[in-house]
């Protein structure tokens, strides 16, 4: 067993060679690990489209994965979204990440494409492509291979431009098209396995870490009482969001769906029996993260998250949950994102002035998972489906990407936040839904624009440095970024505090905004869909969820621009960029 660091493997396809790298300790430094690698490296490839040859597609886990740490066991997968067009991160569990650090490797960097499909097989310190005769559908992508597995889905396969990166064959970053990205390249599976041990400074600090950090989980009742994200899994929101009138139905034109409790977590239970199942890694446990998020039915069929099973509920006004259930179980299978799956096949149904009918949700996303007949349109997205058939409108969408499952009217920090997401529409960029609708740590009023452009940014800069120290945001609701930066520096013996790691998710988010700023998007793009500004949501029991107001989400998005160092246009001043040290051009 050896001592492993902060190297990274650099991998060329168009040569076939895999090269051994190290990050300065500048960089590690700056940009922790993760979506901050990812930031670092796509920087100076805002000019290459999506999918080019000169851009990257990185695999970046954090100093935190493998060392034991609750919920620290997540790898970013970067690059620039065929969906979006945008610098993009998604994040995701599973054995990959583990094994990769135990390999010697924080990340994986990986450019060109090869002539013809190829698997990477990293086994510690040896490194090989090689022809890869597996497909999607020929069976377990991992086989007999013991350690971790990243592969393409079916829909990757026919350029579906929201097919999703695999790992283990059924968790995935989900949305933004990072497995488009990678079948484009020729790359069809890695395959990561190793016995190295991970580096740790400090053990007996390492452990009080963990201790701290896993009772602050066990005492958020959003976390862990009984009706809590560890006995239902995510879709326990489903109710909360229902009774604040803010579940998107039928395309975002209503607030609030008749048919709810059929689609509800209890619900959910009571049919499929739900079941908690580990993050994936080798050896997880409870002991390792008591919330077990992940989960299946009895039989161990993959249960909708909130979001999917809202979109294939509500979103479509369909009441029947084993459809919602299967349609997402077919979007796992084929490697496909469901929420921008349901959403655009919810902007199509608005547009023809046709429901789906549950019983053809199936077919039609099969055919969307192959582009076939109406098919090939749907997998362009919401966005480029709803421009081409004339109502570019009913797109509800923000930079191309398909919002989740909180309408914005209902909060309006969420609503700033999918217009400043540097990835697109995402509830979890900015997680102020945590102060808005969760009312932790400190609630604020969901019907105000009032400190939103603080909060949205704060809010910003620490979960870009969750996503970067490879912790999941969902530990991160019931913890503190004080508990994760005394794990940090018993891991890596640099004295930072949480205001340090703060910085840090400042400097990312800020190198992020900058690669948008050079592929041509404005201010313009930071907006949402005029459905909001002119509609009402759905009212009900002193509850009124009226239209946002445009005079003041301007103002709350001039005020965000100025907490984030950009100008009136929303581009970073040079002033700023020099303070955190970006300079001109990304490291």
């Amino acid at each position: 067993m050896t001592a492993i660091g902060y190297a990274g493997l650099h991998v060329d396809l168009a040569d076939a060679v895999a090269t051994r790298e190290t990050l300065s300790s500048h960089v590690v430094a700056s940009y922790l690990g993760g979506r901050g690698i990812g930031a670092f490296f796509l920087g100076p490839c805002a000019e290459y489209a999506p999918g080019s040859p000169e851009t990257p597609l990185v695999f970046a886990t954090g100093p935190l994965c493998g060392t034991g740490i609750p919920g620290a066991g997540s790898v970013s997968v970067i690059s620039r979204s065929p969906l979006t067009g945008t610098l993009f991160d998604g994040e995701a569990v599973g054995a990959f990440p583990v094994q990769l650090r135990r390999a010697g490797y924080l990340y994986l960097r990986i450019t060109g494409v090869s002539k013809r499909p190829v698997r990477l097989i990293i086994e510690d310190d040896s490194a090989t492509l090689a022809p890869d005769t597996w497909r999607p559908g020929q069976g377990d992508p991992g086989r007999e291979w013991r350690g971790g597995v990243a592969s393409i889905g079916a829909s990757a396969l026919s350029r579906c431009r929201y097919a999703s990166v695999m790992f283990g064959g059924d968790r995935s970053p989900g949305r933004g098209g990072m497995g488009n990205i990678m079948a484009g390249k020729g790359l069809y599976r890695i395959l990561v396995r190793g016995t190295g041990e991970v580096p740790v400074s400090d053990l007996g600090e390492l452990s009080l870490a963990r201790d701290e950090i896993l009772r602050t989980m066990e005492a958020s009742p959003a976390l862990s009482g009984p009706y809590g994200i560890a006995r239902y899994g995510t879709a326990t929101l489903l109710d909360l969001l229902s009774g604040r009138r803010m579940l998107p139905t039928r395309n975002f034109r209503r607030t609030f769906f008749d048919g709810y409790r059929s689609l509800s977590a209890t619900a959910v239970d009571r049919k499929y029996g739900i079941t908690g199942c580990d993050c994936g890694q080798e050896g997880g446990t409870p002991k390792d993260c008591p919330l077990l998020c992940r989960k299946t039915s009895r039989d161990g069929t993959p249960l909708p998250e909130a979001d999917a099973l809202a979109h294939f509920g509500a979103l479509n006004g369909n009441a029947d949950l084993d459809s919602a259930v299967r349609a997402n179980a077919f979007c796992v299978q084929a490697g496909m994102d469901p929420v921008s799956a349901a959403a655009t096949i919810a902007c199509y149904a608005e547009i023809t002035g046709r429901d789906i009918p549950p019983g053809e949700m199936p077919a039609l996303l099969r055919k969307i998972a192959e582009r076939r007949g109406e098919g090939d349109l749907l997998a362009e997205g919401s966005a480029r489906t709803a421009e081409f058939l004339g109502n570019p409108d009913l797109s509800m969408s923000v930079k191309k990407m398909e919002l989740p499952a909180l309408d914005p009217r209902g909060a309006y920090g969420v609503a700033l936040g999918y217009a400043t997401s540097t990835r697109g529409a995402c509830q979890m960029r900015s997680a102020s839904f945590v102060h808005e609708v969760l009312r932790r740590p400190v609630a604020t009023d969901r019907f105000s624009f009032e400190g939103k452009g603080r909060v949205v940014k704060i809010s910003e800069d620490l979960v870009a440095a969750l996503d970067s120290l490879s912790v999941c945001r969902l530990s991160a609701l019931g913890s503190s970024l004080e508990g994760y930066a005394r794990a940090f520096r018993a891991v890596t013996g640099l004295p930072k505090e949480a205001g340090d790691l703060l910085r840090d998710g400042e400097r990312i988010c800020l190198s992020e905004r900058l690669f948008n700023c050079r592929a041509g998007f404005t201010r313009e793009d930071d907006d949402l869909p005029a459905r909001f500004f002119s509609e009402s949501g759905t009212s009900g029991e002193s509850i009124e969820v009226p239209p946002l107001d445009r005079g003041e989400f301007e103002s709350a998005l001039s005020r965000y621009y100025v907490n984030r160092g950009c100008d009136g246009a929303g581009t970073p001043v040079p002033e700023k960029l020099a303070e955190l040290g970006i300079g001109e051009k990304t490291p």
